[in-house]
């Protein structure tokens, strides 16, 4: 099995995963957020020295994961029929 190539552009620091999931307009919020969900184990993460590095396919294997069915406001069940 040959060893297979990552680049640079595979990794996302706290700070990207943070901007990518759109989340706190305050940078630190935004990656206090994403450290909690590591540390919640929801995100995966590597430790990389004293650095976090999260995949993107990670990240969306999160948001995946995360995501629901919608549902129709005021439609009916098939059991109410």
């Amino acid at each position: 099995m040959s060893p297979v190539e990552h680049t640079s552009e595979d990794f996302l620091t706290l700070g990207e995963v943070a901007q990518y999931l759109r989340l706190e307009e305050d940078h630190r919020d935004g990656i206090s957020a994403v450290r909690y969900l590591i540390r919640s184990r929801q995100l995966r993460a590597a430790k990389v020295g004293k650095t976090w590095r999260i995949r993107k396919s990670w990240v969306d294997e999160f948001i995946a994961a995360a995501s629901v069915e919608p549902v129709r406001i005021g439609s009916r069940s098939p059991e109410a029929r």
